[in-house]
């Protein structure tokens, strides 16, 4: 479907966002980002394509390459909150717990978040 759809409108960032997360989901990190490198041949400031990136190298543990996409999406679009707990989690797993805090300062509402108690006692707030 997202082949097809790609055939016919090459810059359909969503047919290539949708694309590389079903790669993701059937354990084809590679295949992903190499969609996701296609797309943004096309279209190299997609703030979405760029975060989903992020996602792929920060589920590989990569959390130096993550950071840096991350930082390069929230440089195109600083409101993406998912961008913001994401670098405190690279930072979290990197063992920089201060750099961890400051970005998840600007995460609104933690409550959305699965691990927010992780968040809570790391930077020593109440709820």
């Amino acid at each position: 479907y997202f082949d097809q759809e790609l055939s016919y409108n090459p810059t359909n960032s969503n047919a290539y966002l949708y694309k590389a997360i079903a790669c993701e989901k059937n354990h084809n990190n590679e295949l992903a980002l190499t969609v996701i490198e296609q797309a943004l041949q096309w279209i190299p400031n997609n703030a979405l394509l760029i975060l989903e990136k992020g996602h792929i190298y920060f589920n590989q543990n990569k959390f130096k390459e993550a950071i840096d996409l991350y930082l390069k999406a929230l440089s195109i679009n600083s409101k993406l909150e998912i961008a913001y707990y994401k670098l405190g989690f690279c930072e979290y797993h990197l063992h920089h717990k201060a750099n961890a805090c400051n970005y998840w300062k600007n995460i609104q509402d933690i409550d959305d978040f699965e691990n927010y108690e992780t968040i809570l006692k790391t930077c020593n707030l109440t709820h």
